[in-house]
């Protein structure tokens, strides 16, 4: 009886309790995970939708944009001011 308890009922095995919490653990991480996933996956979505004005307000470039150089950006920011005035 190393890994038991003797009951009345008759010898049970701590074992299976123990790998039964472990995977509900193991299976609630996993569902926590899922769930960031699908909720980063609908902001990806939802910020590929936005235009790059809106996207560079936010802070936010497009990966096709990060050689893009500072001055170029910088000319185009102007460029927006002085058509928006």
């Amino acid at each position: 009886m190393a890994f038991g308890i003797h009951s009345k009922f008759g010898w049970t095995s701590a074992r299976p309790a123990l790998l039964g919490a472990a995977l509900g653990a193991s299976l609630g991480q996993a569902w926590r995970q899922l769930r960031r996933w699908i909720a980063r996956s609908r902001q990806r979505h939802a910020l590929a939708e936005l235009d790059d004005r809106l996207l560079r307000d936010i802070g936010v470039i497009r990966e096709r944009d990060i050689g893009v150089s500072h001055e170029e950006t910088r000319r185009e920011i102007d460029l927006f001011w002085r058509i928006t005035r």
